[in-house]
């Protein structure tokens, strides 16, 4: 499967946020990844569709 590569880190104040909330930085990664996935999911497709409709365009 292709897909983007990316690196986050977390900022002091979101580990004190996690913290507060008991939240292990492991299910705020979890989260986040599932949320990541998602929304690609959902938005790939209409990537897809607007990259063909401008080549269309210039064809």
């Amino acid at each position: 499967m292709l897909g983007a590569r990316f690196h986050a880190s977390a900022t002091d104040e979101f580990i004190v946020f996690l913290k507060e909330h008991d939240i292990t930085l492991e299910q705020a990664a979890a989260a986040r990844q599932a949320a990541s996935d998602a929304h690609n999911h959902e938005e790939t497709p209409n990537f897809a569709a607007s990259i063909e409709r401008h080549a269309k365009k210039l064809s």
